[in-house]
């Protein structure tokens, strides 16, 4: 009989120390069920403010002050030839552009043209450059350097054919894009204080133009007409926001 006691002794010892070694294990898987300490911060006032972009256009012969209309008319003036223009004439008129709004700009520019009867533009070149005042734009001072060349020098023959819905463009404007392009355009900065009674950066811009005296003398007398040329130019300033991101802080 010993032998059966000695044999069932040993079979209940070892469920013994199996169900001891499942708790061991138990409380190992056990452990990742444990809590920890949490916490978390906010910060919740961050105002994000759309900037503004607003060019106003002026182009009466003064000081530029309160450039707040929005679209006017050069007025050229040839009181040598009684208004009218010949061969080798060149006329001068101011225009003023300011950016009255919050955000750095580039601006572009482009213009068509229409006539009554027939078509001056083709005998025209038109030049830019820009001066201390809408005053300063006479012919004494653009060829005492007081008027100074754009960056990129405008000074072309106009060109014929242009229409309002595809104008000529004399200088393009683009933004730049990241990885890509450069931003084209004429720079002009933003306002000191934005709106209309703020200080806005102004661009004194000086156009000449001349009745060009170099063409063959077949093509120049085209223009000799009893019929009479002319032509009206309209110019057109598009403006983007200027490449690159500001802060102030």
């Amino acid at each position: 009989m010993k032998p059966i006691s000695f044999i069932a002794g040993n079979k209940s010892r070892l469920l013994l120390l199996a169900a001891v070694a499942t708790g061991v294990l138990g409380m190992q898987a056990g452990r990742g069920t444990l809590a920890f300490f949490t916490t978390s911060v906010g910060s919740s006032a961050n105002v994000f403010t759309a900037g503004s972009l607003k060019f106003n256009i002026n182009d009466t012969v003064g000081t530029g002050t309160g450039l707040t209309s929005v679209t006017s008319s050069i007025s050229f003036t040839n009181a040598a030839s009684g208004g009218l223009m010949k061969p080798g004439d060149k006329i001068y008129a101011p225009i003023s552009i300011s950016n009255i709004g919050t955000l750095d700009a580039v601006y572009g520019l482009s213009y068509f043209g229409t006539h009554t009867n027939g078509d001056l533009i083709p005998g025209l070149n038109l030049a830019i450059k820009r001066g201390p005042s809408q005053a300063a734009c006479v012919s004494t001072n653009w060829t005492a350097g007081t008027e100074v060349a754009l960056t990129t020098p405008i000074d072309a023959p106009l060109i014929a054919g242009g229409t309002s819905l595809s104008p000529t463009v004399i200088q393009a404007v683009s933004s730049a894009v990241t990885g890509g392009a450069a931003a084209a355009g004429i720079p002009l900065a933003r306002a000191t204080v934005a709106g209309p009674t703020g200080t806005p950066t102004i661009d004194n811009l000086c156009l000449e133009v001349t009745f060009i005296n170099d063409l063959t003398p077949a093509t120049q007398n085209t223009y000799n007409s009893t019929s009479g040329f002319d032509t009206t130019i309209t110019f057109t300033f598009d403006a983007l926001v200027a490449a690159g991101l500001k802060t102030d802080n």
